[in-house]
């Protein structure tokens, strides 16, 4: 018995006329008597125009389903998300503006019979200004406070105010303070669930949510958030009472946390995800752990946790954390309702709610009722970082990053950036280097760190400051490295020059110009840990100031005494064979600590 021949078919015809004109063809070709109706006002016409047109309807379909299942095809914005999430990419698309601001009290003077009364202001009327006040710009867009200010901090700039007119004698003081300011209203939500439900859902439907700041049930247990349920350790952070608490505000304190919930956050509402444990099945309770046997932390809002994941030190606390069940859950988080969070200077005008703390010593009610009253605020600088909503594109950047870095600290410039990135209440990092120490025989590296003084100078970083980015750092880290945390060395130098000035200019207006400028270079290209001397760099800005005709010689030496650093280092033994720069080793950072003391000049 013979096979029959099957019809030929071109499956790569997928458009309307492609598919008509085959249609046509295989009538003609395997049908020539049946149909001959090709007009185009026939029936016969009419049936082939709804094939087709149907075959192009799906051939459409078709390819817009496989193009939205891949990123770098994706056209909607919700498919573009979703995607990226799969690729570990968190979407936030509600953005906020954060700054400094500044915030100033009248203090009284200190009240005595002696010679010295009203010398000094009476601290004990020196408030704490709490973190969570609220504070309204001119345009009325809400900010929080996000730390304390400490009016009775005697880093703070004082000034009389009000003086008696007969003695003169200050009476009044004006302190001024500066706290950290971040846009948003806190808002609350209440959600009733029912019985035990695994991966338990509650949906807040409010476009605006920018955080989660804290989620408890009505038993008064505290949910954590982490980036995916499968991570069950955080780093609470608690204050720090050690010598350098001025420094480092808190230190990281790990522990294991059952009760936990993930996000997922689109254009218009907020998911809450909860694991699929009960209450009878916890197998941990919430207890503190070693740092040095978990490698995981993620960031929230007065915790940190880590945003990676390492399946070999998670804690037996089971099933992906606790579901509420039987309870009412009370969400407080953050919101923004504005288009625009951004604002100019002097823009912040209004405290909404003066949260202050006295303390026991501050006795009178009328003075400290007083002290409140005149608590002002203003922003010196611009607050911003509000941006226009991220596009598809933008996103699909972001999340192939987020993917390829997959949060882990591989390179020299990964743990140079987690660094920077540790959050500043935990000590702030001013300068870091990173290198591999080649005469380790594992694989180590070292890390060169310095802080900042009070002073706005260069230090090396405290104890409290190294233990905190060790543990930070090591929640990143892979797991066949080690990592020593080391103080790079500090050489203070002075710099001094001789040029000419050009005919016609006053000498002193040029030197005075001259000595600016290199201080202004300095300041705004601040130098890294060992990064050279460039002794033609700094010739040529002083070239540059207006009326220097010339610069004759520029001497660069170290700089000692009693405020200066005791690091020595011989900078005439490392110059360049052309003069043009002095080498400086890798622990090494240069700085002119006294710009208006350390740079001279003469002008001839």
């Amino acid at each position: 018995m013979s096979q029959a021949n099957k019809p030929p078919i071109r499956y790569t015809s997928r458009d309307f006329d492609s598919i008509k004109l085959d249609l046509v063809n295989f009538i003609k070709r395997y049908y020539p008597d049946t149909f001959k109706d090709f007009q185009a006002a026939g029936f016969g016409s009419m049936v082939l125009d709804s094939v087709a047109y149907v075959g192009d309807i799906l051939s459409f379909y078709l390819d817009y389903q496989v193009n939205e299942s891949f990123l770098e095809t994706a056209t909607e914005l919700d498919n573009v998300i979703k995607i990226a999430q799969q690729m570990g990419y968190r979407y936030e698309p509600n953005k906020t503006s954060t700054g400094m601001a500044t915030f100033f009290a009248l203090i009284p003077a200190q009240i005595s019979s002696t010679f010295e009364s009203g010398a000094a202001p009476n601290y004990n009327y020196a408030p704490v200004l709490r973190k969570g006040t609220r504070l309204v710009s001119k345009s009325g867009i809400p900010f929080i406070l996000t730390s304390d200010v400490d009016f009775a901090d005697r880093n703070n700039e004082v000034v009389v105010a009000k003086k008696n007119a007969s003695t003169g004698r200050p009476i009044e003081y004006a302190i001024k303070g500066y706290g950290r300011v971040i846009s948003g209203r806190l808002a609350t939500a209440t959600k009733v669930l029912g019985n035990y439900k695994p991966f338990q859902e509650v949906i807040i439907n409010d476009n605006g949510i920018v955080e989660i700041i804290s989620l408890f049930d009505s038993n008064g247990n505290e949910y954590f958030e982490v980036p995916n349920l499968a991570q069950d350790v955080i780093y609470y952070q608690v204050p720090n009472n050690g010598p350098d608490r001025e420094f480092v505000q808190f230190m990281f304190k790990p522990r294991s946390s059952p009760r936990r919930f993930e996000t997922f956050q689109n254009s218009n509402r907020l998911v809450v995800k909860f694991g699929y444990g009960s209450e009878d099945s916890l197998a941990t309770s919430e207890k503190n752990i070693l740092p040095s046997r978990i490698t995981m932390d993620l960031f929230g809002k007065n915790y940190v946790s880590d945003t990676s994941f390492d399946p070999n030190t998670l804690l037996k606390s089971g099933k992906f954390g606790v579901a509420p069940s039987n309870t009412t859950l009370k969400i407080t988080y953050r919101t923004n309702v504005d288009a625009n969070v951004n604002i100019p200077s002097a823009a912040l005008t209004t405290i909404v709610d003066k949260q202050v703390k006295f303390s026991s010593l501050a006795s009178d009610a009328n003075t400290r009722a007083g002290v409140t009253t005149s608590i002002e605020v203003t922003n010196e600088e611009p607050i911003t970082g509000d941006i226009s909503p991220l596009t598809s594109d933008e996103i699909k950047v972001l999340a192939a990053n987020t993917f390829f870095a997959q949060d882990r600290a591989v390179t020299a410039n990964d743990y140079k950036n987690l660094c920077y990135l540790m959050p500043s209440s935990f000590g702030g990092i001013k300068r870091a280097a990173v290198y591999k120490d080649h005469r380790s025989l594992k694989n180590n590296i070292n890390i060169y760190i310095l802080a900042e003084d009070r002073n706005l100078n260069l230090t090396t970083g405290t104890a409290s400051l190294k233990e905190n980015l060790k543990t930070w750092l090591a929640t990143h880290k892979p797991i066949n490295e080690s990592i020593d945390i080391l103080d790079a060395k500090i050489v203070n130098i002075k710099i001094d020059f001789v040029a000419v000035a050009e005919e016609g200019y006053d000498k002193s207006a040029v030197l005075t110009r001259a000595e600016r400028t290199i201080r202004k270079y300095l300041s705004e290209n601040p130098n890294d840990i060992g990064d050279p001397i460039y002794i033609t760099k700094l010739t040529n800005v002083v070239n540059e100031a207006n009326g220097v005709a010339d610069v004759i010689s520029m001497n660069v030496d170290l700089k000692r005494g009693l405020k200066y650093s005791r690091s020595s280092f011989n900078l005439a033994g490392n110059i360049s064979a052309d003069g043009r720069k002095i080498f400086i080793p890798k622990n090494v950072i240069w700085e002119v600590k006294f710009p208006f003391k350390d740079i001279n000049g003469e002008m001839r």
